[in-house]
């Protein structure tokens, strides 16, 4: 798929990989709460790209650590998105690639997560509420539609 258009609007260049992953019509999700306006949202897991991974990896290992579930990535689905977002009081501009991902244990319990002090949990979104939830942002919904 191709990317979405980079916004030309200033701040520091963010590049992660996220996962989109649907379970018995439910969407993976994280809650995240930001640190300095206390709002909470729901996202797909996902994060930065560290040195050496490629993005389908990444978006692989923040799904384990943000959810503890075992995902694989469907490297052909990849899509692109460039978007402004504000984070702990910080413009960013941010370029995720999405991925779809699978399930690999559907049976099993998730792992442990020891995440971040803004991590509030792992929800399972049902696809009847994407629009309404994820709504905040039309770029990370738009990947996310895109994807499923």
């Amino acid at each position: 798929m191709t990317p979405t258009e980079p916004d030309t609007k200033p701040g520091k260049l963010r590049i992660r990989a996220s996962m989109v992953c649907v379970h018995r019509a439910q969407l993976l999700c994280v809650r995240m709460r930001d640190p300095s306006t206390r709002v909470a949202r729901l996202f797909v897991p996902g994060g930065a790209i560290e040195v050496g991974e490629t993005p389908a990896v990444a978006a692989e290992r923040e799904a384990l650590e943000e959810t503890g579930y075992r995902i694989r990535a469907d490297v052909e689905s990849e899509l692109v998105a460039h978007y402004p977002y504000e984070w702990d009081g910080e413009p960013r501009q941010i370029v995720t690639h999405f991925f779809r991902g699978q399930l690999l244990e559907p049976d099993a319990e998730p792992s442990p997560v020891n995440d971040a002090n803004y991590h509030e949990g792992v929800v399972w979104l049902p696809l009847s509420e994407i629009v309404t939830t994820l709504g905040f942002n039309a770029v990370i919904l738009s990947a996310i539609e895109q994807l499923l």
